[in-house]
Order: structure tokens, then C-alpha cells, then sequence
């Protein structure tokens, strides 16, 4: 049998292979290999996720934050010079202003998020008896495994 126990890169990943090799399986049965990361900004699929999102999301916060600032043009433009309606419009311009200035903030944060997310997976496949597939079921519970499959 071969289980498959995907990690993260961590310093712990020492301590449960000898952990595994006092348990009785040989190191020739343990085999590790790391993932390639691909960069999420160089990935298209994520940043049209990214894009597409943001369409709607703009919309609803510059319709809301258009709508509060309108309001508060109308009752203010009530004691001002251009009146009520010239205010609210003014309001509502500038509400949409703010929001594309927010999402232009947001969309920088979100792709520098991306971009330092760029940590590695390991991937460790260990030949075993299936007598020993309870142990290291119940040895891995003390590591920061992903997951564990087996074949």
C-alpha cells in the first residue's frame, strides 16, 4: 500500500519522518517531493475570478455610498447655495468617486495577497504495509498534514 500525505512546508516535516523510521518503516519506502507554485498574478484563470468580482461589488458600493452622500446633499442642500437637487447629484458623484478609489486600494491589496501566498506543498508517499496504515493515520493527527489518501 502507498499513502499519500500532502504537507506544508515546515520545519515539523523532519520530525515525522523520524518519527516513521522509528516506527519501522525503512527510508527507502519514504519518498517526498515538492509542489511548484504557480503565481497566482501570473495565473489568468485567478485574476479573471479577481476582475470579475470586482464588476459587481463596484457597482453595489457605489450605488450605497452614492445614495448615503446623495441623501446627505438633499438635507444639507436645503441651507446651501445650488439647492437641494444640485447637492444630492454632487453627492452621489462624489459617493462614486470614494468607491472607485476604495476598489482601486482593495484590488492593490488583493494582488499583493497573491502574490505573497507563494507557500509550498510537499507531497509524501510512503510504502507500507497495510498494517501500519492505522499508525501513521493516527501518527500524522500531530503534524500539520493537508491531507492523507491511500493507494
Amino acid at each position: 500500500m502507498i499513502v499519500v500525505l500532502s504537507l506544508q512546508h515546515s520545519v515539523e516535516i523532519e520530525l515525522l519522518l523520524t518519527d516513521m523510521e522509528q516506527m519501522g518503516i525503512a527510508k527507502e519506502s519514504l519518498h517526498i517531493t515538492s509542489l511548484e507554485r504557480v503565481s497566482a498574478t501570473e495565473n489568468k484563470y485567478t485574476m479573471q475570478i479577481v476582475q470579475n468580482g470586482e464588476k459587481y461589488s463596484f457597482a453595489d458600493l457605489a450605488l450605497s455610498i452614492g445614495t448615503v452622500l446623495a441623501v446627505f446633499g438633499v438635507m444639507y442642500g436645503y441651507s446651501l447655495k445650488l439647492g437641494p437637487v444640485l447637492w444630492g447629484l454632487i453627492g452621489f458623484l462624489c459617493g462614486a468617486i470614494l468607491s472607485k478609489l476604495i476598489m482601486m486600494v482593495y484590488k492593490k491589496r488583493s494582488i499583493e495577497d497573491l502574490k505573497t501566498d507563494q507557500t509550498a506543498e510537499l507531497l509524501l508517499f510512503v510504502q507500507c504495509d497495510e498494517s501500519q496504515i492505522r499508525e501513521i493515520k493516527s501518527l500524522v493527527k500531530n503534524y500539520p498534514v493537508l491531507g492523507l489518501s491511500t493507494i
